[in-house]
């Protein structure tokens, strides 16, 4: 037996309760990565910073990575070089840039983050498979960062 074609209110139905469920667990996220940021001493923006700061790079690399005007990032990038966690250089090319990079102690506090990470995290609980589901409608979705 053929189905029948989805109704456009049933595609808007279904789509409502995902976009529901989808904010209902942003915010569940927000929340634990806010408790584990607090848990290594840090604010939730001092912790995304420090993670996704992998290699050194300029300033304005890192805003324009996370999608913001540099005058942003520098009040943050202040307060983890007076915890010590990213130490700022000169770029050697152009003395006018400024280079952030993580220090060794940020190193430590970037494992300490991500573990305390894990343990809070509800998409822990996900199986690996649940895991790489979610990562590839995320991605599917995802929309391209604006140049």
């Amino acid at each position: 037996m053929a189905r029948a074609p989805r109704t456009t209110s049933t595609n808007a139905t279904q789509l409502a309760e995902f976009a529901t469920a989808l904010y209902e667990l942003v915010e569940t996220l927000r929340a634990e990565h806010d408790d584990a940021a607090a848990a290594v001493g840090l604010t939730a923006p001092q912790a995304m910073i420090l993670m996704m700061l992998s290699e050194p790079m300029s300033m304005r690399q890192f805003a324009e990575r996370m999608g913001c005007d540099a005058s942003n990032v520098t009040g943050i990038v202040d307060r983890l070089e007076a915890k010590e966690l990213v130490v700022r250089s000169v770029d050697r090319a152009d003395r006018r840039v400024k280079r952030i990079a993580r220090t060794p102690t940020g190193e430590l506090t970037v494992g300490k983050f991500q573990r305390e990470l894990v343990r809070a995290s509800s998409l822990a609980q996900l199986s690996p498979r649940a895991q790489q589901g979610l990562l590839d409608a995320l991605q599917e979705v995802r929309r391209p960062k604006k140049k």
